[in-house]
């Protein structure tokens, strides 16, 4: 049997402690590093941080701008701003900035959006139907796994009756939308058609 002398054990033990935060700072300087960002998200918020007021002279008061603890949790919480708002480079920026194009990160939306055809369209087409913040939002987009997102697991005949009312009318009148009780019975969504 071959066993080490108890201290040639220690010195083995003792070197391998010795080398372990080299060998890491070998792996982490392996890992390519992120630029930090050409505006951080605390100086975008500077400016675009949420305010509760009116948009306009005798309206209502709403939130304007991006709640900062909302947009952390988002599914984009941990992207700087410029990161989705490319053509910025420094502050202060133009007023009039390009819509953000968010095709550019999720290629695979005009695939998986058969149910909006327009969607696939080069150049793609302005329209409730072809903008990604309709249905998503914006600063508060929910991950598609979170049971908050507005089409989770039951509701898509609201969320789609939003731009869909009338096809949403017959859906909730129809035999497709009625659910029976006793059995287990999937009832079928806009998608399962769509």
């Amino acid at each position: 049997m071959n066993t080490l002398h108890p201290f040639r054990l220690g010195r083995a033990v003792l070197a391998a402690l010795l080398l372990a935060p080299a060998a890491l700072r070998a792996t982490e300087s392996s890992r390519p590093i992120q630029p930090a960002p050409a505006v951080p998200n605390p100086e975008c918020l500077e400016c675009h941080e949420a305010e509760f007021k009116p948009r306009k002279k005798g309206q209502p008061p709403e939130w304007i701008g991006v709640k900062a603890d909302t947009y952390a949790t988002s599914a984009h919480g941990k992207l700087a701003c410029v990161e989705c708002h490319t053509t910025i480079a420094e502050t202060p920026h133009p007023s009039k900035l390009p819509a953000v194009q968010c095709a550019a990160c999720h290629e695979k939306a005009r695939a998986t959006h058969v149910f909006h055809p327009r969607l696939a369209l080069t150049p793609g087409s302005e329209g409730k139907d072809t903008s990604c913040k309709e249905c998503h939002g914006s600063h508060d987009t929910v991950s598609v796994k979170r049971k908050e997102f507005a089409f989770f697991d039951g509701g898509q005949t609201t969320a789609c009756g939003r731009c869909h009312e009338a096809a949403t009318k017959d859906y909730l009148a129809s035999a497709h939308a009625l659910t029976s009780t006793g059995r287990n019975r999937t009832t079928p969504d806009c998608l399962t058609c769509h």
